[in-house]
């Protein structure tokens, strides 16, 4: 798992920054109907590619799921061995915190956390 945040735009309490997450099923298994949780302590305010399916600011709990269809055109949710999905957003903040208590479907998951990234 990896979470990337740009470097932020704008001053003071406007500044926002674009993050993308990598999740990546390293096993010999296919994910299915995959999900994200984690802490977080800045605002995510937009998601393209996956849904918000819950979100708590008082806590920075969030809960990501997977979109309705995938980029190849199947029903969302698939991640094969070896395969990699990717999402984007927007969050309210400087983009320097990490994500923590990281899992996907309800297993714990590594994360990388890279700050200052370019996202396109």
């Amino acid at each position: 798992m990896k979470y990337e945040a740009s470097t932020p735009w704008g001053v003071g309490a406007a500044q926002t920054h674009s993050i993308r997450f990598t999740i990546t099923n390293n096993s010999e298994e296919t994910i299915t109907n995959w999900s994200l949780a984690f802490l977080y302590g800045e605002h995510i305010d937009r998601i393209w590619n996956a849904r918000i399916d819950s979100m708590n600011l008082e806590t920075g709990e969030y809960r990501i799921i997977h979109p309705e269809w995938d980029a190849k055109g199947r029903p969302g949710g698939i991640i094969e061995p070896g395969e990699s999905i990717v999402f984007t957003g927007q969050a309210k903040g400087p983009g320097d915190k990490p994500i923590t208590s990281v899992t996907v479907n309800g297993m714990n998951a590594e994360v990388a956390c890279l700050y200052n990234q370019t996202i396109e």
